[in-house]
């Protein structure tokens, strides 16, 4: 009988260590997801010609106010991030109302602050932290070389959306950030639409 209630209670210690653990991998990974509006724009220089630059800025501080909270959080701090990472693409219409991604060579990409590499059909930017503004600063663009009417999304591996994720690059197993943001100059799809003359 005494083994029939060591029994028991070793079951129901398991049962409720099993219902205390989480299995949400954001819990594991030290993750942290945070919203905050219009961090990113486009410099709007409409109209477009051959040869001019599509400029995306990004320029936030280290505090950030994220939505529904009153108090600021200090990514800087919170992350020891020196970079947050987001993508984004063109796409050209080949067709009425049909879209295809172009090729962003590497030199048609024009940099102010941050980096930015070309990887085919995307575009990865990095907002680089800037200890003097204590800011992240990015300000990039590419260089449009053939006329046509474009889209601009952010966000390459993910259905289109007005979301754009920025990531921290964060560091010493400080948590890892993910910034769901917006842009004003985005449309209710996540698109920037342009011509190039």
């Amino acid at each position: 009988m005494k083994s029939l209630q060591y029994l028991f209670l070793g079951g129901l210690a398991t049962l409720l260590m099993a219902a205390d653990c989480s299995n949400k991998d954001s819990e594991f990974y030290n993750d942290v997801f945070i919203n905050s509006p219009n961090l990113i724009t486009v410099e709007d220089n409409a109209p477009y010609s051959t040869g001019d630059n599509l400029v995306i800025l990004a320029n936030f501080p280290r505090a950030i106010q994220e939505v529904g909270q009153s108090t600021m959080i200090d990514l800087y701090k919170t992350t020891g991030a020196t970079a947050f990472t987001f993508s984004y693409l063109l796409e050209k219409e080949v067709g009425a109302g049909q879209w295809s991604a172009i090729e962003i060579a590497q030199n048609n990409l024009v940099q102010n602050d941050g980096n930015t590499v070309a990887y085919g059909d995307f575009v990865l930017a990095q907002t680089v932290y800037d200890p003097v503004t204590e800011s992240y600063r990015y300000r990039a663009g590419v260089q449009m070389v053939q006329p046509g009417a474009y889209r601009l999304r952010f966000t390459y591996n993910q259905e289109p959306s007005a979301a754009i994720v920025l990531t921290s690059d964060s560091s010493n197993g400080n948590i890892f950030a993910t910034i769901f943001s917006s842009s004003a100059d985005l449309d209710g799809g996540g698109y920037y639409y342009f011509t190039v003359n």
